[in-house]
């Protein structure tokens, strides 16, 4: 019989954005998997159409970005506040609700022929 690992929290090889009362959590695999770890800000965009949030990130500070934080001393995750997109978006604000496992979903890459966001963002969610 072979052993199987178990995680405590989200396995490190997924890529995820996770919600919570105030803040999105990008997971340890999204970290170092999409070299996240060198960026300091991140600039999100939602589309209440298509139910996703895009997001860019930049190593220096912009007007339309907010500030992408690690967590110190525990794990390689990064954070930033999602207290402006709850309280705009009726759609996302219902997140905060939700069970722990419905408020994590897969990070997927902006597609090149989605010219109007893959000019300013590399990663979005689907809700």
């Amino acid at each position: 019989m072979a052993l199987e690992k178990v995680f405590g929290r989200t396995p490190p090889e997924s890529e995820t954005v996770s919600f919570t009362v105030s803040e999105m959590q990008f997971s340890v695999g999204a970290v170092e998997k999409r070299g996240l770890r060198d960026f300091n800000y991140i600039r999100i965009a939602a589309d209440p159409d298509k139910k996703r949030i895009y997001f860019g990130f930049e190593k220096k500070a912009h007007p339309e970005s907010v500030k992408f934080y690690a967590q110190v001393g525990r794990s390689c995750r990064k954070m930033c506040s999602a207290a402006g997109l709850y309280k705009r978006y009726d759609w996302i604000a219902k997140l905060r609700k939700q069970e722990a496992d419905k408020r994590r979903f897969q990070i997927k890459s902006v597609d090149k022929s989605d010219k109007e966001a893959f000019e300013h963002y590399m990663l979005y969610i689907q809700l």
